[in-house]
């Protein structure tokens, strides 16, 4: 990942989505994630990544948006960035793409969530 400066829709849990000029370093994706990264192809849009926290689920950040094209949910602050498959990395997202993701991140938010975030792990817990 370079060091560029690239346009990005960043949403905390909680709030609207800001449009962000940051970095695609590894460290900096780290530190607005809070932790360490997962990256997930943008339902819908071709070409638009989710970076999230990989361990969000397990640590209990706060719902963030559903995704229900993966049956999943989002934790804690994502990034939503475009993906530039020639030059494999990262690009700065269109005025078309961030009204596009806008509309699905405000139609999936999760703030009136009142389900449980462990039905989203994957991960089967079996009594013995």
């Amino acid at each position: 990942m370079s060091e560029a400066k690239v346009k990005a829709l960043v949403k905390e849990a909680g709030k609207e989505a800001e449009i962000k000029e940051i970095t695609i370093k590894l460290e900096d994706l780290q530190k607005l994630v809070k932790g360490m990264i997962e990256i997930i192809p943008f339902p819908g849009i071709e070409g638009l990544d989710i970076i999230l926290n990989e361990e969000g689920k397990l640590i209990n950040l706060d719902p963030n948006i559903l995704i229900p094209e993966y049956n999943d949910m989002a934790v804690g602050p994502i990034i939503v960035l475009g993906f530039d498959e020639d030059k494999g990395d990262h690009r700065s997202l269109s005025e078309e793409e961030i009204k596009k993701v806008k509309e699905y991140l405000k139609k999936n938010d999760a703030r009136e969530y009142k389900g449980n975030i462990e039905d989203f792990l994957g991960v089967d817990f079996y009594i013995l």
